[in-house]
């Protein structure tokens, strides 16, 4: 029987030979290291003009170029009689992975892992979500034997390992400023990095802690990854705002110049800048430098380039000093293959390098992997990968799913976690849902967990069986101490009482905390004997510098690289621009967010709670995806009717003080979480969609539009696999539902490539992802669940640009004279713009750092209406810069400077989402904020709902509280 089954990139060719009725194994192709063979008889493969097949025992798969179908056809079918002769069965070529033994729990207090990482001496650092971090000493206790351990599948049952552990956490480490970790990092001179979900970083240098913040160190709050550059002893930090470097060495970049073959000696250089850009010894990568938004990942090889991997842009890939990215872009239509070229997604969850060069590149799709140093990349799937093919909305007209016993060939999983290489050479891959492999690349072998996703429907939906967890999120290899041997092989001769390590592979669970099975213990060799017994440093390491505050020539620098931003025209600005995602406010948002128009989804279910103080009437409309069995809907749903948890949005206090007085509730429970969801844990995981959809219609003018995402119950089940991402499209003003379900009634309505606008992920702590738009259009929002358990969405919020709007600072005749204004002194400055570029004065001698200063922060909000996406992707540069040079000069005076200072300095917290400073430099001009005046609001006692009067009630509320004091004056 032959099959073909054709996805417009290449076909795939089965032959069954139906007499053996596909009795024998069928291998799926390796992309992970050299030609492998398989037990059993079978070897591949064979390539004859571009066309790629394997020759196995009872069934032959090739892979064909489409457009090369005819002409490759006739050859691979002749190959066929070759391949089979010439392959003929040999048995038990290799041997296989041995039965996994137990695997044996470390007792950690620890849960959920988020990070872990060697300490450099036998033990380990594990950090936990809410539980802070856990160092644990780790010990194997093995008796005298002339037992040897040199690969996996040959480890015996006579060694037992014991941990015990030691909390850090707020309480008990003043410096530590969070007990929720994500990120964790030994540097060389021994100090351990923990970044936190929204507080910047912490450092530990055996003796205190020190918490380094936006002023001081990271220019993001949510450090989602940290990694250690050995050639020049830099730390990098993964953020929300780009990637932050911290120069361990006061040669480092003297180093980096050496091995980079060229560069900067400064050792101030900042990567990516000249050496006039160094803020001390903190530097700064970001979207200035040509980075992709919102790294998540790290790694480097011997030639000092960095991969870093994205939420959803791809790979970046740089060489010392980190100027010129290049970037790797997958398809955002899935792949219909087990294998191919290319990056599979641009979805990428880790990233690692090899010992021999070999990079890497785990994402939601399958594993890719490079052997040229990111030049060319070939990925290989999950074995549920036709699964999800066959769940896509349209799946491709003839596809059938190849026989199981090749899908059992595959990867265990598409959603890759974790990614690493131990001391021999295998390589251990994690997944969300299907355990662990372990992979040697030279031969082959290979061993699966056991670990399985069981679907028991319970009330959280479809949860793992009790005693299997196969959420991997960390995979560290450790070189442990070794009690008491003999003889250790490797003709390594140990003495009595001299240490001696053996490496292991630690197991991270999202979930069941931390384990280890006896299948991961190796003999190391000498070079892990010498790594293993480098001796303990007798004095402590100092602890990090500060960030310092950037110079007036540094000011003027970043003031003409602004200025040399070229202006594009008004038609060709995107009307949907990412900003970055917001870490720190959680769920308090009065005053802070919808001062236009806010939405609590499902807040008053089966309904929506909208508050909506802007001057023009917002219509929105919740509907699910199409991809969804008849009949089904969006669905509204409460979670806990009353709380006081701070991820929680609040309730507005005209509302809140309706249901305290009805319902009896405590005052002090105001916040209520609530959410839409698409009903998808009624549908396989491997369903496309169903997905929420938002419509909006945007008024005319410039606005931040925000998305709140909360996974309440995150810790139970399947609801850790949320992982979503966000799509945006700009529709005609007037479009309703069904006009987009009629002109999108198709595939491409789930695969616009150039709207995924965002990614939402491990959002235990609550996130707001923020966006500019541009209006007047109707704005469409699709929340997809991303083959995770459902789609939920919390809260969306639309603000104007400025952060005085009406009506809590103007009347509508003064906001829109103000707005006039405002757009001729952007008109006028643009028509100067080429001649203001071209006079900037050079810094030092007459003129002060204040000049530049202003003049950066007139330039970025210039920049702003002009270029939005040039402003995205330097604004936290040039607000961190300006925000550390203002507070440097006032320090503890800040309070008693001139208004133009406080607002300056207000202006620049409000970008930054610094909402409690700018708060306090609002008050300390006498202006009432807009958090003050929404919690003073308070309830007539008749209606719950204030749609359509919310502006009447601010000013009303505003001119009754105009004679409290120079403290409330009256607004403007």
């Amino acid at each position: 029987m032959l099959q073909i089954q054709d996805d417009g990139k290449y076909a795939l060719l089965h032959i069954h030979f139906a007499h053996n009725k596909l009795a024998g194994n069928v291998l799926g192709v390796r992309m992970l290291g050299r030609p492998e063979k398989a037990a059993s008889g079978e070897l591949w493969c064979i390539a004859i003009r571009n066309a790629l097949f394997m020759s196995l025992r009872n069934v032959l798969v090739c892979h064909i170029p489409t457009r090369n179908r005819r002409r490759n056809l006739l050859p691979v079918l002749l190959s066929v009689l070759v391949a089979l002769f010439i392959f003929a069965p040999v048995a038990d070529v290799t041997a296989q992975f041995a039965a996994a033994p137990n695997e044996t729990p470390l007792n950690c207090p620890a849960q959920f892992i988020t990070a872990m990482v060697p300490d450099g001496h036998g033990g380990l650092w594990v950090a936990g979500e809410d539980t802070g971090i856990y160092h644990g000493t780790l010990e194997i206790q093995s008796p005298r034997s002339n037992h040897r351990v040199a690969t996996v599948g040959q480890a015996p049952n006579n060694l037992r390992i014991s941990a015990s552990w030691t909390q850090f956490h707020k309480a008990n480490s003043p410096g530590l400023v969070s007990n929720r970790i994500y990120s964790l990092c030994v540097d060389a001179k021994g100090r351990l990095w923990a970044g936190t979900d929204r507080h910047g970083v912490c450092v530990y240098n055996g003796n205190k802690w020190k918490h380094y913040g936006i002023l001081t160190g990271p220019i993001g709050s949510h450090i989602i990854a940290i990694a250690n550059d050995p050639h020049d002893n830099s730390v990098w930090m993964c953020s929300e705002s780009g990637i932050s470097v911290y120069q361990c060495s006061r040669h480092s970049a003297h180093i980096a110049a050496g091995y980079a073959g060229g560069g900067t000696s400064d050792e101030h250089a900042i990567p990516g800048q000249h050496a006039s850009f160094a803020f001390g010894h903190w530097h700064y990568i970001t979207g200035m430098d040509g980075l992709p938004a919102s790294p998540d990942c790290v790694a480097f090889n011997k030639q000092g380039t960095a991969f870093v991997g994205t939420l959803c842009n791809g790979v970046a890939i740089a060489r010392y000093p980190y100027k010129h990215w290049r970037v790797i872009h997958g398809p955002w239509r899935m792949p219909r293959t087990a294998m191919g070229s290319g990056l599979p997604s641009n979805l990428i969850n880790c990233v690692s390098v090899g010992r021999h060069g070999t990079v890497y590149v785990g994402t939601d799709l399958g594993l890719a992997v490079s052997k040229n140093n990111g030049g060319s990349f070939h990925y290989e799937r999950g074995a549920d990968y036709a699964a999800k093919v066959l769940g896509l909305w349209h799946a491709p007209v003839g596809f059938r799913s190849p026989p199981q016993a090749f899908l059992q060939r595959l990867l265990p999983g598409d959603h890759i976690t974790s990614v690493t290489q131990d001391g021999v050479g295998n390589l251990w891959l994690g997944t969300w849902r299907n355990g662990y492999e372990a992979l040697n690349p030279s031969n082959g072998q290979s061993y699966k967990s056991e670990d399985h996703a069981v679907p028991e429907k319970t009330y959280h939906g479809y949860v793992t069986q009790k005693g299997t967890d196969p959420y991997i999120s960390q995979l560290c290899p450790v070189n442990v101490r070794v009690a008491s041997v003999h003889n250790v092989g490797a003709g390594v001769l140990a003495r009595h009482g001299a240490p001696y390590y053996r490496q292991i592979m630690l197991i991270g669970r999202y979930g069941s905390g931390v384990g280890t099975s006896d299948m991961a213990i190796y003999a190391p060799d000498r070079a892990h004997m010498r790594i293993a017994n480098r001796s303990i440093r007798k004095h402590m390491a100092r602890l990090p510098q500060a960030a310092a505050a950037p110079t007036a020539q540094q000011l003027a620098a970043l003031c003409k690289q602004l200025e040399s931003t070229p202006l594009p025209s008004p038609s060709s600005i995107a009307p949907v621009i990412p900003i970055g995602a917001d870490w720190r406010t959680q769920g308090s948002w009065l005053g802070r967010y919808g001062r236009y128009w806010a939405c609590l989804f499902a807040c008053r279910a089966p309904g929506d709670y909208v508050w909506a103080p802007g001057p023009r009437f917002l219509d929105h409309i919740d509907f699910i995806g199409p991809h969804h069995t008849n009949p089904d809907w969006v669905r509204f749903w409460i979670q806990w009717l009353a709380t006081s948890k701070r991820r929680v949005l609040e309730l507005p206090k005209l509302y809140l003080q309706s249901r305290i007085a009805w319902s009896g509730i405590p005052t002090s429970l105001d916040r209520r979480e609530s959410e839409i969801d698409d009903h998808g844990e009624t549908y396989p995981t491997v369903w496309q969609g169903p997905e929420v959809n938002v419509t909006l219609h945007i008024p005319r003018g410039e606005y931040t539009l925000s998305l709140y995402e909360f996974n309440k119950d995150g810790h139970t089940g399947t609801n850790r696999d949320r992982d979503y991402v966000i799509s945006a499209e700009a529709l005609p003003p007037g479009t309703g539902v069904q006009n987009i379900l009629s002109r999108y009634g198709s595939a491409p309505f789930y695969e616009h490539p150039a709207q995924v606008v965002g990614r939402i992920v491990n959002f235990w702590g609550g996130v707001w992802h923020r966006f500019l738009v541009r209006g007047p259009m109707v704005l469409l929002i699709r929340m997809s669940r991303n083959y995770s358990l459902d789609t939920i969405l919390c809260g969306a919020m639309l603000d104007p640009l400025n952060e005085h709007p009406e009506p809590y600072y103007y009347g509508m005749k003064t906001w829109r004279a103000r707005l006039t204004q405002l757009s001729k002194s952007r008109v006028a400055l643009r028509r100067r713009w080429t001649e203001i570029r071209d006079t900037l004065p050079k810094a030092g001698g007459i003129l002060p750092s204040d000049y530049f200063a202003k003049r950066l922060l007139r330039d970025e909000e210039f920049i702003l209406h002009e270029n939005p996406k040039a402003w995205a992707g330097s604004q936290q540069t040039v607000y961190t810069s300006l925000l550390r040079w203002y507070t440097t000069k006032y320090g503890r005076r800040m309070f008693s400077a001139k208004k133009p200072a406080l607002a300056a300095v207000a202006r620049i917290d409000y970008r930054l989402g610094l909402f409690g400073g700018w708060e306090a430099l609002e008050e300390r001009q006498n202006i009432m904020t807009s958090r003050h005046i929404e919690e003073g609001l308070r309830w007539d006692g008749v209606q719950a709902s204030y749609r359509g009067l919310e502006a009447y009630i601010i000013r009303r509320f505003l001119q009754k509280n105009s004679k409290l004091g120079d403290r409330w004056p009256k607004q403007q």
